[in-house]
């Protein structure tokens, strides 16, 4: 019973540290995106031109991280496949781009989200060995007429074996911890020792009793899916050693006496301490002095009180804890001398409960450094007679640095929590166990009304066989599918999502589970397309403003040109518009415009375009005309779109146009050229009864 529950003990220490440290390494990935790589993209678009010194010194501080190996800005070019890096800190030889050179698709992805990418993960041998970098990157926009425009991109090179290193520190030995890239292609080491001791592939993680101890833990990361990989560190296995049956009766023959109990509850102590007491036992209950000597050989704080608050004694490790040296602790009062005790009013109670009880185990308590620092202790007490009385002996664990992994994983989990990324975690036949609340926000569904069903109730689109033969052989040689889906939410709402589907597997390659990442995109997909068209269109009328205009118009001189066949620019320009805005205000002014588009919409073909240049300015683009008589015959159509008044704000508005025409190839040979020439031949007329001017 006791070597089982041990067993269990020593798997859930290491559960606990397993989670802390992979929490910490997310936390370090979190901030390295939100403040690194965040503050640096922020400072290129609040600034115009920058300086390669002034990058620099801006970057530096930045790559003083340790994790941080480079930093680079990126300016977009013409060629949307091909980027040269402008400034690198620290620099490279030359212009070449280094780490960032293979990774224009992570821009490109970048580009198209608007949100942080990463690029290929690079193996790179120098005189330390191997060491693996990632680069990231993160868009730069720039307003142009109220527009973002893309600038370009920030980049940072990161060292991924140091950001694994730094998850470890305060904690090494305890674990050896390995990071995994689940691709396409596979699990591909991405991180960690590659040592003969461990396996020499990703293999799940293990916690059946007799089986070796490690764990796998989910990253997710500039948009990738890594997996920690944890093992026991050397300082794990001294502390929690595979235990053997006969230990299981020693422990419990020492359990009988006070300062054995006491001592061996501390938990990364335990074993060192019934070692010591099996050698010692006979010699406690015989001299002082050997009771001193063994509990200053134990590795934790020690301490021995009165009822009445007073230390009658401390080993070297309270010295340390406290950071009280003995001699100035013997004899001083915990209250009212010492003011260790964050929360002095509950020592009556414990005293209380030692002697009433005969001990007391499994208490966390704050204590106070004369510095002012508060440190945490897991407390066990026990009743003895020390110098001929009742006494209190209290051993404390260190729990500083577990609680603080804690408070890190509470952090992680609310983040988790509050992400905006829906997750959701099927069994290993598709049924969906659990998600977070980001996906109930997503669907519309709860999780009790989705639990036990398939992810494919979130389905707006039918899935072929093909495409699910596809799906399910990725997961079966890869452990991983992604792609953009489109789901639908219980109102009927279909949006599109970015889905990573991950296979879980056990120790034995066993598929356990699968968890899935649903990012919506469908925000950005729907700014985007508002953007194109406030870019390309006139806000009030909705017709294709200059930009559009030229585009179109080029396309329809180079089909003319091709086919041998006319066009032609149309400038109108209304005569009475500024009276309207007089007499009536500019609402209706407004309107009055509205209502010429419509008109001028309707009155031409399908393949022309009627475009508003500003004002009262319009320009149509004519097209497929065999001849030029046919281009005039065509204009008395707009004479007629003008006959009748326009509807404006309730009123009835007669008003006028002057118009001037440039055909092609006759009147130009570039879309300039005729808009010019119909502008100009617009304002020749405009004021006189002239053949294009009409009413």
């Amino acid at each position: 019973m006791v070597h089982e529950r041990e067993n269990l003990d020593r798997r859930y220490s290491f559960s606990v540290i397993s989670d802390a440290r992979s929490a910490e390494l997310n936390n370090l990935f979190g901030s390295l995106r939100g403040v690194a790589l965040e503050s640096l993209g922020r400072y290129m678009e609040s600034s115009g031109e920058v300086s390669g010194e002034e990058f620099s010194e801006f970057v530096r501080h930045i790559v003083s991280l340790p994790e941080v190996e480079s930093a680079a800005w990126i300016p977009a070019g013409e060629n949307p496949v091909s980027y040269s890096v402008r400034y690198r800190y620290p620099s490279a030889p030359g212009n070449d781009s280094g780490s960032y050179e293979v990774n224009a698709e992570a821009m490109a992805l970048a580009a198209a989200t608007g949100l942080p990418a990463a690029g290929s993960i690079r193996s790179i041998s120098d005189l330390n060995g191997i060491r693996h970098c990632l680069c990231v990157f993160r868009p730069v926009y720039r307003q142009e007429e109220g527009l973002p425009r893309l600038r370009g991109f920030v980049a940072l090179s990161l060292g991924l074996d140091t950001i694994v290193n730094k998850a470890q520190r305060g904690g090494e030995g305890d674990v050896v911890m390995r990071l995994w890239e689940l691709g396409h292609d596979g699990p591909r080491l991405a991180a960690g020792p590659d040592s003969p001791d461990l396996p020499g592939r990703f293999s799940g993680s293990s916690v059946s009793p007799g089986q070796p101890l490690n764990g796998v833990r989910p990253i997710f990361a500039f948009g990738k899916t890594f997996c920690a990989e944890l093992h026991p560190g050397p300082l794990f296995r001294v502390h929690h050693p595979v235990r053997a049956g006969w230990m299981a009766l020693a422990a419990g023959f020492f359990i009988t006496i006070a300062v054995t109990v006491l001592l061996g509850n501390a938990v990364h102590g335990r074993e060192v301490l019934e070692r010591v007491v099996a050698g010692r036992t006979a010699e406690l209950r015989e001299s002082e002095a050997r009771f001193r000597s063994l509990v200053e050989d134990v590795p934790f704080p020690v301490s021995v009180i009165s009822p009445e608050g007073r230390v009658l004694f401390t080993n070297s490790r309270g010295e340390e804890f406290f950071g009280i040296q003995s001699a100035r602790t013997t004899g001083k009062h915990l209250l009212t001398e010492l003011h260790i005790l964050v929360n002095p009013g509950a020592f009556p109670g414990f005293v209380d409960q030692v002697f009433d009880s005969g001990s007391l185990h499994g208490r966390e308590v704050p204590f106070r450094s004369p510095e002012g620092d508060v440190r945490w202790a897991f407390v066990s007490a026990s009743r003895i007679l020390f110098d001929g009385r009742e006494s209190i002996i209290v051993a404390l664990q260190d729990i500083t640095e577990r609680k603080a992994m804690i408070d890190r994983l509470q952090l992680a989990d609310q983040f988790f929590r509050t992400t905006t990324e829906g997750i959701v975690v099927t069994d290993a036949d598709g049924f969906i166990e659990d998600g977070n609340p980001a996906l109930e926000e997503l669907t519309g569904y709860s999780l009790e009304e989705i639990r036990g069903r398939r992810p494919g109730m979130f389905s707006a689109q039918r899935i072929h066989s093909e495409t699910s033969e596809r799906f399910w052989d990725s997961l079966r040689r890869n452990g991983v599918w992604q792609g953009e889906v489109w789901n639908r939410r219980k109102d009927g709402e279909a949006y599109p999502v970015w889905l990573t589907v991950t296979a879980v597997r056990d120790s034995e390659g066993k598929t356990t589970h699968y968890a899935g990442v649903l990012t919506h995109i469908g925000d950005i997909k729907t700014e985007q397309q508002r953007l194109s068209h406030m870019a390309y269109h006139d806000s009030l009328t909705g017709l294709p403003n200059r930009y559009l205009l030229l585009d179109r118009l080029e396309m329809v001189i180079a089909r003319a040109r091709r086919e041998e066949t006319f066009a032609a620019a149309v400038f109108i320009d209304l005569d009475e518009f500024k009276e309207v805005n007089d007499t009536y205000g500019h609402e209706t002014g407004d309107l009055l415009l509205v209502s010429v588009a419509r008109r001028l919409t309707e009155t031409v073909r399908d393949q022309d375009t009627v475009a508003r240049l500003g004002g009262d300015e319009f320009v149509l683009v004519l097209d497929g005309f065999v001849s030029r008589d046919e281009v005039e015959s065509f204009l008395e159509r707009l004479k007629n779109a003008f006959s009748e008044p326009f509807s404006a704000g309730g009123r009835l508005l007669a008003v006028r146009g002057s118009m001037g025409i440039a055909v092609f190839p006759d009147d130009g040979s570039t879309a300039p050229e005729l808009i010019a020439r119909a502008d100009d031949e617009m304002y020749g007329v405009k004021g006189k009864k002239g053949r294009r001017r009409f009413f």
